[in-house]
């Protein structure tokens, strides 16, 4: 990335950082303690990045999804699917989106 003069990243993580947090709602200030290996592998990460961030000028941020890929279309798993939120509903919603020419691009702010 210092080659190529990246200044801004982005990283995927997930709530399973949280593991089962002891009260809701969970919250930036509630305690990261992952119960499986997905969880924990992703905590990890999160650290190596925030330690770098201590020694870099990068701007970073950290995105902890809940429900990344949402409901199925049929509304049988997840929560009932809602057409109105698909622009802004689910982030991969929007990136399969990007992916396929659907919409222009994607920003994440």
């Amino acid at each position: 990335m210092a080659k190529h003069d990246v200044k801004t990243l982005i990283y995927s993580s997930t709530c399973a950082t949280y593991g089962e947090p002891e009260k809701m709602p969970i919250t930036e200030e509630t305690q990261q303690v992952p119960i499986n290996p997905y969880g924990k592998a992703k905590k990890m990460a999160e650290d190596i990045i925030l330690d770098f961030s201590k020694t870099s000028d990068m701007a970073i941020m950290i995105l902890r999804y809940f429900n990344v890929i949402g409901s199925d279309p049929n509304g049988n798993l997840g929560e009932a699917p809602r057409p109105e939120l698909r622009e802004q509903g689910r982030i991969s919603g929007a990136c399969f989106d990007a992916a396929r020419g659907i919409i222009p691009g994607l920003k994440v702010c």
